[in-house]
């Protein structure tokens, strides 16, 4: 899917008719991206559109060394990838859509000096989605799927689960299968989790018995092993700081 989904949006971007939209909701630059057929094919984060990077689309611009829930601006796209790898790593039971890195150019992105050139940022799967999860009672939410969702979080140490980043997907009234989407905010250098941080938390799934694949999984969870993949992805400044793989081997 991720390789369709990149060459579909490639096309698009050459000679598409759609051009890459900016999102309504968010503080960074978010744009979806379509194909040939003018239907979505992913989404892309350029990585100097983050909050407090230089070509906020949003004007929220601003010093480029702060820390914003431990994550410096310029590095919460590598994080929207490590959070796919840990899942996907783990048997994808939170189902995270596919993510990479990759990079793009084109004049609907923002460009302080207005110079058109190629930016490195995510790239994540598009979700047909009807809303997202504070648009539904949370009783409908498949007690799985939102147990894996948790335990990720606490896995990668998310500092930004909102209900707004819970996608709903079409067509799906009950047992909903939210698809969790904007992992920028996980892998901090510093641990500073608050429990409004995590919208689940006192949601009825969290309550029942945890399910048999997500016990299984969680119990072969290896430390060094997402220590390594903070490690690989580019999560603080190419791994030359390193706080954020030592906070992922300490939590």
């Amino acid at each position: 899917p991720l390789g369709k989904a990149l060459l579909k949006a490639r096309r698009g971007l050459v000679v598409g008719r759609r051009k890459p939209e900016l999102a309504l909701d968010g503080t960074g630059g978010t744009y979806f991206l379509a194909g040939l057929d003018g239907v979505y094919a992913g989404c892309f984060k350029p990585s100097d559109e983050e909050t407090f990077c230089e070509n906020n689309p949003r004007l929220f611009a601003g010093d480029s060394s702060a820390l914003r829930r431990g994550v410096r601006p310029g590095e919460a796209h590598a994080r929207e990838v490590a959070a796919y790898l840990l899942d996907a790593r783990s048997g994808s039971l939170a189902g995270v859509p596919a993510t990479t890195l990759a990079t793009s150019s084109h004049k609907n992105y923002a460009y302080a000096d207005r110079r058109v050139v190629e930016k490195i940022g995510s790239f994540q799967v598009y979700v047909p989605h009807d809303g997202v999860a504070e648009d539904f009672a949370p009783s409908t939410f498949d007690v799985a799927r939102l147990q894996a969702i948790a335990a990720l979080d606490v896995r990668c140490l998310n500092s930004d689960r909102n209900a707004a980043n819970l996608l709903v997907p079409s067509n799906k009234k009950k047992d909903i299968r939210l698809v969790p989407i904007d992992h920028g905010f996980c892998l901090p250098e510093v641990l500073s989790i608050e429990w409004f941080d995590w919208c689940w938390i006192d949601w009825p799934a969290l309550s029942a018995p945890v399910c048999e694949p997500l016990k299984a999984q969680i119990a072969q969870l290896d430390a060094d092993d997402d220590e390594a993949v903070a490690r690989r992805e580019p999560l603080d400044g190419g791994g030359q700081r390193g706080q954020c793989s030592r906070i992922v081997l300490a939590h």
